[in-house]
């Protein structure tokens, strides 16, 4: 292989770090323009070079550094214990396309559902429910979850709590607590809780509709003693 010169070899460094850097310069022959037209410009010194090659080497990889996307520092704060973060990172993975996103997507929809996030809870209960993606069915803890998101306040939860109790799906039957339940889901505004209701009074015997209104006054109270204390 030909020696090549002085000037040629520090080019081969600069050309090097630059590389390293992402810039411009691909080649030896480019690098050695680049030295040549610095030494033109009066940087004759071999050691000055090596510290401009170096500090030009720093520069680059700051400005080349990628920023964190949103989505990265949305994640960060999903590890970090963000309820909300761990919901919408949840939701994102889950819906995408591979094994390991749903997995992933489980994974964090259940860390939103165990901190009482209780649109997580009714969406796990869903996947619990019919057995999406990468969940087998379970009835049990898909009523866990339901029940859980329905005692939080949430109305679709509570009304779909009325069937499940009627009929012992995933959750132990009591007819007066699925009339609770109804009780409950109307006061909460759900128009088919409503008409359950009414179709459950003239259905259950009096003594399982007063149940029902006991229990959903109970728990009524033990809601705002909650949103009392939060306050």
């Amino acid at each position: 292989m030909a020696k090549v010169s002085e000037g040629d070899r520090d080019a081969a460094r600069f050309e090097t770090r630059y590389s390293i850097a992402r810039g411009t310069w691909r080649t030896r022959q480019s690098g050695a323009s680049g030295f040549r037209a610095f030494q033109n410009q009066g940087g004759r010194g071999a050691c000055g070079m090596r510290v401009l090659c170096y500090l030009l080497l720093l520069v680059c990889m700051a400005c080349n550094k990628k920023p964190q996307t949103e989505f990265g520092r949305l994640r960060e704060l999903a590890d970090a214990g963000d309820v909300t973060a761990q919901f919408k990172v949840g939701n994102s993975y889950y819906f995408r396309n591979t094994k390991r996103e749903h997995a992933l997507g489980l994974e964090y929809l259940e860390m939103a559902a165990g901190n009482s996030h209780m649109e997580a809870q009714f969406l796990v209960r869903f996947m619990y429910d019919i057995g999406e993606g990468q969940v087998g069915r379970d009835s049990k803890k898909a009523g866990e979850y339901l029940s859980r998101a329905a005692r939080q306040g949430h109305a679709e939860a509570q009304q779909r709590m009325i069937l499940h109790a009627q009929f012992g799906d995933g959750v132990p039957k009591n007819p007066a607590k699925a009339f609770m339940w109804a009780v409950v889901a109307t006061a909460n505004g759900d128009p088919k809780a409503a008409r359950q209701k009414r179709g459950m009074e003239g259905e259950l015997p009096a003594a399982v509709v007063q149940e029902g209104h006991k229990m959903a006054k109970a728990f009524k109270a033990k809601r705002e003693l909650i949103g009392q204390s939060e306050d």
